[in-house]
């Protein structure tokens, strides 16, 4: 498989599910707050476009409906990808295990090609 490059494109609340995510680890006692503040403000400078094109909202329940999927939230990133039409690369192996059979460009990010 080979490696392209180009444009990373995330849905609108990508910073905050960033910032959640984050907030977690903090909560945990895995980052201190300070640590916590400076992952925060990378995310914010992270090389991403925010794309909601017409029809986002439907399709992302369209497709959450259809899989059964336990939250809408993931299926917004899948019908990103099939509008603009590129990979979305995810850790969330439940998700790819339901998409894989129908979304060929739901791929695994342990499975990305580095280097």
């Amino acid at each position: 498989m080979q490696h392209s490059g180009g444009a990373l494109v995330v849905v609108p609340r990508f910073g905050s599910e960033v910032s959640s995510l984050i907030y977690k680890h903090f909560q945990q006692g895995h980052l201190s707050l300070s640590d916590a503040l400076g992952l925060v403000e990378e995310g914010e400078n992270l090389p991403v476009e925010t794309m909601s094109p017409p029809g986002l909202p439907g399709r992302a329940l369209e497709i959450a409906a259809q899989f059964g999927l336990k939250w809408i939230y993931d299926a917004f990133y899948v019908a990103l990808a099939e509008i603009v039409g590129c990979d979305l690369w995810t850790a969330d192996e439940a998700l790819h295990a339901a998409l894989s059979g129908t979304h060929a460009n739901v791929r695994l990010l342990s499975e990305y090609p580095v280097g």
